[in-house]
């Protein structure tokens, strides 16, 4: 089933007539139709861990706190990181995330052994300990 067979199908349904086409209208029934089942998809998409939306993406560590943006460093479908699946493929170790209080306790004492830790802020993938560059995540 296509987009146009699904507004149509809703237009059928609803007494609506049906357009000929969707992507292209300019009819505001039919943009509207459009946001709603954009909406409805996206609402669909969070709710699983869809196979055929799960997408894998690696990085190069460098030696830095933060790796960089996520928008750069995932895939552009990326909508967010599925837990326990980081995992550091050169020492075959995970990267665990935490939340912003054990990130500040983590911070807090003088840690530099692994395993490495892992906090999402500022669009950023931030590490700890300070990983050396040049891993495979």
């Amino acid at each position: 089933m296509n987009l146009l067979n699904l507004v149509t199908y809703f237009c059928n349904r609803n007494g609506i007539p049906a357009p000929a086409t969707v992507i292209s209208n300019t009819d505001p029934d039919v943009l509207q139709i459009l946001r709603l089942l954009e909406e409805e998809g996206n609402d669909l998409a969070l709710r699983y861990n869809w196979s055929a939306l799960t997408v894998e993406g690696s990085l190069t560590t460098t030696a830095t706190e933060s790796q960089g943006a996520l928008t750069t460093l995932m895939p552009t479908s990326y909508r967010y990181i599925i837990n326990d699946t980081i995992w550091d493929r050169s020492t075959r170790l995970p990267i665990f995330p935490v939340d912003p209080a054990d990130w500040e306790a983590i911070k807090a004492t003088i840690s530099s052994v692994q395993p490495y830790r892992y906090l999402i802020y500022g669009g950023n993938l931030n590490v700890t300990p300070v990983p050396p560059a040049g891993l495979t995540w």
